[in-house]
This record gives C-alpha cells, structure tokens and sequence, in this order.
C-alpha cells in the first residue's frame, strides 16, 4: 500500500504543479514579458533543490510523502514553465 500512496501524491501534486505554473507564468508575464518563464524555472528549481536532501533525515513516512510531494509540485512548475520558454 505505501507505493500506491506515493503515486496519487504524485499525481495529485503534477496536477497541482502544472496548474500553479500555468497560473503563476500567465500573471508574470504581463509584468515581466519573455523574462517570465527563465525566472519562474529557476526559483522553482532553486525551491525544490533542499529538499533533496531532507529525505535522509525523515522519521516517519508522512514526511518522505509531504518532501516527495512539495518537490514534484515545484518540478512540474518549472516543466510546464519550460514549454513557454522554448516558444
């Protein structure tokens, strides 16, 4: 039962992401024009990098699920951000 966990948190957290970084991208880039997608990739990205490494020192797997899942989030942001980079 944990790996079936693990993927509805995944997948609840790639369609979260993908909405969020559409969402964030159509509000910056009326502010900030074609400099909106390399911006929101690269915070995303700088975001999701520390939690690499608290899984290591997780103690109970709610904690491995809540990294695994914040890091996906902040990934798929910076995914769906990257097809508007590459227009």
């Amino acid at each position: 039962m944990p790996q079936r966990s693990m993927a509805w948190a995944g997948v609840r957290a790639s369609v979260a992401g993908v909405g969020a970084g559409n969402f964030i991208l159509r509000y910056l880039q009326r502010r900030l024009g074609y400099r909106a997608a390399p911006r929101v990739i690269w915070v995303s990205l700088i975001v999701s990098l520390p939690l690499i490494s608290l899984i290591p020192f997780a103690t109970a797997p709610w904690q491995v699920y809540a990294c695994v899942g914040v890091q996906v989030f902040v990934s798929t942001i910076a995914g769906a951000s990257s097809v508007t980079l590459l227009q």
